[in-house]
């Protein structure tokens, strides 16, 4: 059986996937946020999964957690990288400081734990990466700016990367969750971080609890069984949606963008060089 990392494996969708890979007979190297975290972490699974406390924005103790993991279970055959955390606000209220903070967690410290585990990937040829986008419960960007663009920042990332790693037998898939139903779903979807500041032009939008009213549809524990399929599959997709949720947005999303590319296509055609001028 394969040896999975799953980082913020303390999380709606961490657990499940955790509980899925146990009953499977998998083994589990887990990292989450804090000391408690670990505690109830290792509490809730009788296997006693390896579990690391990891601040995934420092190199250093990701490159040494992977490190460990390597020596101990003798191979990572795949990672799940799920520390993207959330930010909302809209882009004028959000600080810098902010903005950094929410791409050093969800897109740097993905990309550190994949440079961490690919030079092993690569000596073996073989091995799966899956970069857990932020969820697609909101179906337009308005006060998730910032939380979007962590969002295609990583799924850009994701897509280059698969293509440079498939001749080393490695895949990498983006995979984009709906809304989780479940309480610890809802509970994060909560707790999510917030811009401190406040400008009162964009109360009337009323964007501000979109994500926490959204219909939650998502099933966690069928979310782990569909990334547990794909794991399995030869050729597995570079984007993977979960959900109803996400698949009506991303359609609307595709729609949205055909539509617009039709309306100026003749403009976008003009600006060649064979388009002579007027």
């Amino acid at each position: 059986m394969d040896t999975w990392l799953i980082t913020n494996a303390y999380s709606s969708f961490g657990l499940e996937l955790s509980a899925e890979l146990l009953a499977r007979g998998h083994a589990v190297a887990a990292t989450v946020r804090s000391a408690a975290e670990r505690r109830a972490y290792e509490d809730r699974f009788a296997a006693r999964p390896l579990c690391y406390v990891l601040d995934v924005t420092d190199g250093d103790a990701v490159r040494a957690t992977v490190d460990e993991i390597e020596a101990v279970t003798g191979g990572i055959a795949v990672v799940v990288n799920n520390d993207g955390g959330g930010l909302r606000g809209m882009i004028e209220e959000v600080s810098l400081h902010e903005m950094r903070a929410h791409f050093e967690a969800g897109v740097f410290g993905a990309i550190a734990v994949i440079q961490a585990a690919l030079p092993y990937m690569r000596a073996r040829r073989a091995g799966r990466i899956f970069n857990i986008l932020p969820t697609a419960c909101q179906p337009d960007a308005v006060g998730a700016g910032i939380y979007q663009g962590g969002k295609l920042a990583l799924e850009g990332m994701t897509e280059a990367l698969a293509r440079e790693v498939a001749p080393f037998g490695i895949h990498a898939t983006a995979v984009t969750p709906g809304c989780f139903a479940d309480e610890r779903g809802r509970e994060e979807l909560r707790s999510g971080r917030r811009a401190r500041r406040r400008i009162a032009d964009y109360h009337a939008q009323g964007t501000r609890a979109a994500t926490a009213a959204a219909a939650s549809l998502g099933d966690p524990e069928r979310a782990a069984q569909a990334v547990l399929l794909v794991a399995s599959t030869r050729r597995p997709p570079r984007r993977l949606l979960l959900g109803s949720a996400a698949l009506d947005n991303v359609r609307r999303k595709i729609g949205d963008l055909q539509e617009e590319l039709s309306d100026w296509e003749l403009v976008s055609m003009n600006t060649d060089l064979s388009a002579g001028r007027a």
